[in-house]
Order: structure tokens, then C-alpha cells, then sequence
């Protein structure tokens, strides 16, 4: 349903009765970016995509090269619309109408065969619900730009493969730009990891909303010998209705790995 400021809620039944998720979680706790150029938020972006069969969607990015920008699977290749898509252009920090850094178009855009192969639906095609989490095990891609981007002076967020010890009940940031906003707005939200239900997931009551799929899941580690660096720990996904939580693509060694051999 829809409340009275406008956002998707909770809603009672389906019409198969069961429950159905959206991706906010009342009391709303996002809070708009602005300025959006200063770390960690200077390295996230919008995604401007177009599929072969025409159809055009936003996502959320992060730079983590100087030409290299992480994502979702599923914000790059579609089955339903043609396959990959045919046009990226990442927008880096945009803030509004306002954007510090120009729109740069991509060069090429890398998902694993395996999510060619499963291929799983758009979330945004189902209202940003999922009830087969486990389709999405491969939903993560690498998009290579035109052009190099630079806004750290060489440097980039880390990929970081935690423990479960680690990551239960740490606080995670999610910054992307979601459509129930004003358009090209960044906001950030932030709440409690939980344990997940498989190796490969990660799941937060963390309010999020279509067009921040592939936003990048951030945590600080304290005795990090790096300091309080802000590591990416997961990709932003969707929402299950079965277990009633957004979830994210959980950064496992073999998905860095993957993601590696695209850099």
C-alpha cells in the first residue's frame, strides 16, 4: 500500500494471502546526501541503462577503479528485454540536476554465465519483491567505462570478505538513489546486519527502494589495520517476501575473485 507521504509500505496479503514485502521498512530512516561529493559518497553513482528491446531503467553504482563501477547482475543483463544491455551511463555522485563529475558511457558490461544461465526477473518487474532468493545467487556485475573517474585521487573503496563472527549484528550504510525520491537524488540508510539464512546472502531491515539495486552494502571494521575504512561487504538486490528483509549478493571470496578477474 501506499501511506500518506507518499512511499511504499508493508502490505497486508496477497492475493494469494501471504504476505508481501516492498523495501521500506516504517519508521522511513533514509536521509538525503548532500553534498554528495565527499568519501564514502563521492564513489557512488546513477546508472542510466537501456536494453536491446528499447526499455530504459535507473540503478545504483560505486567506483571501484578508476574505470571499473560495481553493480547488480540483473541492472546489465535481462533476458526478457534482449539480453545485456545496449547502453550505460554512469552519472558519478550525482546530486539532482547537479552532477560534479560528467556522465560517462560504458565500454563494456561483465556478468557471470551462471546468471546468464538462471537469468532471474527484474525485481522492478515485480514490484521489487522476491520470492526465490536463491535465483539471485549470481546477481552481481562489473561495468567498464569510457572514461576514467577519479574523485579520491587514486582511492577506491575496499572488497572485503567477512566472517560471520564479523558481520552479525554490525551496522551496514546503503547510499544509492532510489525512484520514490525526487530523481537523482542520493540518499543513505543505515541499520543491523542479521544472521543470514545461506553463506552467499546477506539480510538487513534496511530501507531501500527500485533504482538502488547494485548499490554497494558498507561496513566499518574498527580493528581494521586500515583504519575506519568503509568496506563493501555486499550488492544491494531486492526484497524477499519470504523472510520479510532486503538482501544483498554477500562479497564471498569466490565472488570477488569473479569480480577481479573483470578488473
Amino acid at each position: 500500500m501506499i501511506d500518506q507521504s507518499g512511499v511504499f509500505r508493508m502490505e497486508d496479503q496477497s492475493r494469494t494471502g501471504a504476505p508481501i514485502l516492498n523495501s521500506v521498512f516504517p519508521p522511513d530512516g533514509r536521509v538525503r546526501v548532500d553534498p554528495t561529493t565527499v568519501t564514502p559518497f563521492s564513489w557512488v553513482g546513477q546508472l542510466a541503462i537501456t536494453f536491446p528491446d528499447g526499455s530504459r531503467g535507473t540503478g545504483t553504482g560505486t567506483l571501484i577503479d578508476r574505470d571499473r563501477v560495481l553493480t547488480c547482475g540483473h541492472n546489465l543483463y535481462q533476458d526478457r528485454r534482449g539480453g545485456r544491455a545496449s547502453s550505460v551511463i554512469f552519472s558519478l555522485a550525482q546530486n539532482g540536476t547537479d552532477r560534479p563529475y560528467p556522465p560517462v558511457g560504458f565500454r563494456d558490461a561483465h556478468v557471470s554465465e551462471e546468471y546468464r544461465t538462471l537469468s532471474p526477473a527484474d525485481p522492478a518487474a515485480t514490484g521489487g519483491v522476491v520470492r526465490d532468493y536463491s535465483r539471485y545467487l549470481y546477481d552481481f556485475g562489473v561495468v567498464s567505462l569510457q572514461t576514467g573517474l577519479d574523485p579520491a585521487e587514486g582511492a577506491f573503496p575496499f572488497l572485503y570478505d567477512a566472517s560471520d563472527e564479523t558481520l552479525v549484528d554490525r551496522t551496514a550504510d546503503i547510499a544509492g538513489y532510489p525512484g520514490d525520491k525526487t530523481a537523482g537524488t542520493m540518499w543513505n540508510a543505515a541499520g543491523p546486519l542479521t544472521p543470514p539464512p545461506a553463506a552467499e546472502f546477506l539480510w538487513y531491515r534496511i530501507s531501500t527502494f527500485n533504482g538502488q539495486s547494485g548499490a554497494a552494502v558498507r561496513c566499518t571494521f574498527e580493528e581494521d589495520e586500515e583504519g575506519d575504512v568503509p568496506r563493501i561487504v555486499g550488492i544491494h538486490v531486492a526484497g524477499s517476501s519470504e523472510l520479510q528483509s532486503n538482501f544483498a549478493v554477500r562479497l564471498t571470496s569466490d565472488v570477488i575473485r569473479t569480480i577481479e578477474t573483470w578488473l
